[in-house]
């Protein structure tokens, strides 16, 4: 499924939810393992921001686990090249 143009109302509101996902994940970095029970291909092969930021926080070695925690994603099904978030990476 391809995702058409957005108008600015839409944009703000998937940034929105993108935004309270990673400030949760934030919440969380004193853990062990944070489980995204979700992924979604990004608009353009670009990244989430938000997503990005936390993920570059959570790998800093000031972070509470000294950036050791992992993070949980499925991998998607949708047999897609497209780049996904979070992303597919080892932490």
């Amino acid at each position: 499924m391809e995702i058409g143009p957005l108008d600015p109302s839409a944009q703000l509101g998937l940034f929105e939810t993108e935004t309270a996902i990673a400030h949760a994940m934030h919440a969380h970095s004193d853990a062990d393992v944070i489980q995204c029970g979700f992924a979604f291909p990004t608009l353009d092969d670009y990244p989430s921001l938000p997503f990005a930021a936390v993920m570059a926080e959570l790998r800093s070695p000031d972070a509470p686990r000294n950036g050791q925690v992992v993070v949980v994603a499925p991998a998607g099904n949708e047999q897609s090249a497209s780049v996904y978030c979070p992303p597919r990476s080892r932490m």
